[in-house]
């Protein structure tokens, strides 16, 4: 009989190792991959706008004035209003818009208001509420009117100052114009009422600050004005008879500017006709308009394609304000 002895193979470690490297290598993967996922995991997510064209809601800073009555124009300001007009609403009731932009909202108080919350709303969503009292007010209910603009916009007391607009009635009634006091608000003296145009003289008491119509209980959005400390003379201000003396003497622009034929462009210094004549660039004042006015863009150097004036220097802008001043109020020839 065969006998053979049989003997108990122990593997070796190599012989295991051959056996265990695909399961080995599989956890390491499996290893490696939990710590990449783990490490990326503490860096946060990418920085993304899952909603690149989504608009802010509107925030709104201020509501002028802060009540009123049917009809009446309200300027509602803040910012994220947009471009393109959404609706304002006073409680329950849509306001009319009158104007649209981004920092400022114009709309009518509409018929069956009543006290309440103004929200604008544009594409963005809702903004916060604002209180706004709606009440009938001195005027008897009536819409007060809506300055336009204020002419001039800086004079000395005792001046004319026009308001234009519209609203104003044929009739002052209840309403009277209102500017700036050391002590607050002072009337000013009417000189003419019409519906779309208001004259009145500047009090002697009155400061810079807003021109505004008002009928003792609500008051229309204001328009800034300044006082002048001086009426100004051509004569001794700007350009004596003899030519010699005044600012446009010290300035020089008397010796280039001194006739319409033969001066320097047809333009004149010489009287305050010349002046608003112009020369070959066209008028350069208008009078009562000074920020409207090509001599007071030329010597501030901001009129394209014309050469800052005086040639050669520049006039100290408190002299140009002198210039304007003169303009403003009404280019008087004395």
């Amino acid at each position: 009989m065969y006998w053979r002895d049989a003997k108990r193979e122990t593997p070796t470690m190599s012989s295991f190792a051959m056996r265990c490297r695909p399961a080995a290598r599989y956890g390491l993967l499996v290893l490696l991959g939990a710590t990449v996922l783990a490490a990326c995991s503490d860096l946060g997510d990418p920085p993304t706008d899952p909603d690149p064209d989504k608009n802010d809601a509107p925030v709104v800073a201020a509501v002028m004035p802060d009540s009123g009555a049917v009809g009446d124009t309200v300027s509602i300001s803040g910012t994220d209003f947009g471009d393109v007009a959404g609706s304002v609403m006073l409680g329950a009731a849509n306001m009319t818009i009158v104007s649209w932009n981004d920092l400022l909202v114009r709309s009518i108080v509409p018929e069956g208001a009543v006290t309440g919350s103004i929200r604008l709303l544009n594409a963005g969503g809702t903004s916060n509420a604002v209180s706004f009292r709606v009440g009938s007010g001195g005027g008897g209910g009536h819409p007060l009117p809506v300055i336009s603009d204020i002419v001039p916009l800086r004079t000395v007391v005792g001046d004319t100052l026009w308001l234009n607009g519209t609203g104003f009635g044929t009739d002052p009634g209840d309403l009277r114009v209102e500017l700036a006091a050391a002590s607050g608000r002072v009337e000013a003296p009417i000189l003419s009422w019409a519906d779309t145009q208001v004259l009145v003289e500047i009090p002697q008491t009155a400061v810079a600050g807003l021109v505004t119509v008002t009928d003792g209980d609500r008051s229309t959005e204001g328009i800034d004005f300044d006082v002048a400390p001086e009426l100004i003379s051509f004569g001794s201000d700007l350009l004596n008879a003899q030519r010699t003396q005044g600012l446009f003497v010290a300035q020089g622009c008397s010796a280039c500017h001194f006739d319409r034929q033969f001066g320097n462009n047809g333009f004149s210094v010489g009287n305050p006709t010349d002046i608003r004549a112009g020369g070959i660039h066209g008028p350069a004042a208008v009078p009562r308009h000074a920020e409207q006015s090509l001599i007071i863009r030329v010597l501030k150097g901001i009129e394209p394609g014309i050469q800052r004036m005086p040639q050669g220097g520049e006039m100290p802008a408190a002299q140009i304000r002198i210039v304007e001043d003169w303009i403003n109020q009404g280019m008087r020839d004395n």
